[in-house]
């Protein structure tokens, strides 16, 4: 059995989206270089316009509230949870029992 010498392609292929202006690195390679956002939205999405900066801002604001959530809503939830009767392993039941103190 003899082995062929494997061929050595230098190719300059860019590592992000090929989508203009977007600077992620490609995930997808379905003929085209793109990130998973792009490969997999809708075509009627992709031929629109760019966001405007009010946009951007209302985005970003959204994003801001949602990390404004209590530091304790997860031993809240996990309280309520416990009281509903869901079935919750003991250390849960421990962690937001001091979590809650």
């Amino acid at each position: 059995m003899t082995f062929k010498k494997a061929e050595i392609v230098e190719e300059s292929q860019s590592l992000k989206c090929s989508v203009p202006g977007c600077n992620n690195p490609w995930t997808v390679d379905l003929g085209r270089g793109r990130c998973s956002l792009h490969q997999w939205e809708p075509q009627e999405q992709q031929q629109g316009r760019p966001f405007s900066d009010a946009e951007k801002l209302a985005v970003l604001r959204r994003i801001k509230q949602i990390g404004a959530v209590s530091g304790k809503s997860w031993a809240l939830a996990l309280k309520a949870r416990d009281e509903a009767g869901d079935r919750l392993t003991s250390l849960q039941r421990k962690f937001y029992k001091e979590a809650l103190k």
